[in-house]
């Protein structure tokens, strides 16, 4: 598939790109991680037909944050607030006369999706929240992890040598490693990664979870290589369930930290039979396998006790209209 056209919406005096593909009735915005680049993100296969299998049910809206990507640049000693991060994703939405939407958050785009949809409940359908986070140094990393982190940045951006902390069973590959180093340098110049990685580290959504009343999906990799399964012994997973009415999460039980086909298939996905005590979940472009939910319970009553584990197969399509049908009360 070439290329979808690269156009721009207005967010105050701020260009932000964007791209849609896909015809569906449902409106599905992917608000991006750490980095991104619209054009790059075609040239790896795995991201591309991801992408694909997404447009095939959904009217699918991609970005790039502004500071990133094919957005316009800002000034690395004046970065934007999440709260104006937010209102770019409003503006694109404008643009494309979207005027209520899926959010799919992956990484920092996790707290951005929880916060636009704290801030615009009226805008968005349902949340799916892959591999994120509320609170930054709970869940990503401390201030000491931080700082190596920014230590390698200045030492190596634009090598690909970031690619062992977002997908290390591919840092081996010699072709992803080459496709991920262009990545990395059309994404962010060094300054920026390291002005941006420091702003990443003031994230803290927690506040405003409870607000949150749209349908809920959270998958979490066991073994996610960027946001722990455990962080400050804290499952992020029953954290956000506690703070969330209506939430549905999956389980995986290894691979990398990036969005992908393969990032999202189980190296351990036998099925199962009859309920299991510890859920987990496989994906593939035509299945979601291994549906763990929690039903709607009043704020305060959720529990990771409520949690269940199913051995259905659930389409993509389908994936999404759980997460709505989880509040049959929100309109559609």
């Amino acid at each position: 598939m070439a290329v979808p056209e690269t156009r721009y919406a207005n967010s105050g005096d701020v260009r932000i790109a964007y791209q849609v593909i896909g015809h569906g009735s449902l409106d599905l915005v992917f608000v991006p991680g750490f980095m991104s680049n619209l054009d790059v993100q075609w040239e790896d296969p795995g991201f591309a037909h991801l992408l694909n299998r997404l447009g095939v049910f959904t009217r699918l809206i991609l970005l790039d944050k502004r500071g990133t990507g094919l957005s316009d640049r800002v000034d690395n000693h004046h970065l934007p607030t999440l709260e104006t991060r937010i209102d770019d994703v409003r503006a694109v939405m404008d643009a494309v006369g979207s005027n209520r939407a899926a959010l799919l958050g992956a990484s920092e785009g996790g707290p951005m999706s929880i916060l636009f949809a704290a801030t615009y409940p009226q805008r968005v359908r349902a949340l799916v929240l892959y591999g994120s986070y509320a609170h930054f140094h709970t869940w990503v990393m401390g201030r000491e992890a931080l700082e190596e982190f920014i230590g390698g940045i200045e030492k190596s951006w634009g090598t690909g040598a970031s690619a062992v902390r977002f997908a290390p069973d591919r840092a081996k590959d010699a072709r992803f490693t080459a496709w991920w180093a262009r990545y990395e340098r059309l994404s962010l110049s060094p300054s920026a990664a390291v002005a941006l990685a420091r702003m990443n580290a003031a994230i803290d959504v927690r506040s405003v979870l409870a607000s949150v009343r749209v349908p809920t999906l959270v998958v979490h990799r066991r073994d996610d290589a960027r946001i722990k399964f455990l962080g400050g012994n804290i499952c992020p997973i029953k954290s956000l369930a506690r703070a969330l009415p209506s939430l549905l999460a999956a389980i995986i039980p290894s691979g990398p930290a990036t969005l992908t086909p393969r990032s999202m298939r189980s190296r351990n996905s036998s099925p199962g039979r009859g309920r299991r005590r510890c859920p987990t979940a496989c994906w593939r472009p035509s299945s979601w396998r291994g549906w763990c939910r929690r039903r709607s319970s009043p704020r305060g009553s959720a529990t990771g006790s409520g949690m269940s584990c199913s051995n259905a197969y659930v389409t993509p399509r389908a994936m999404l209209s759980r997460a709505m049908a989880a509040n049959p009360a929100l309109p559609g």
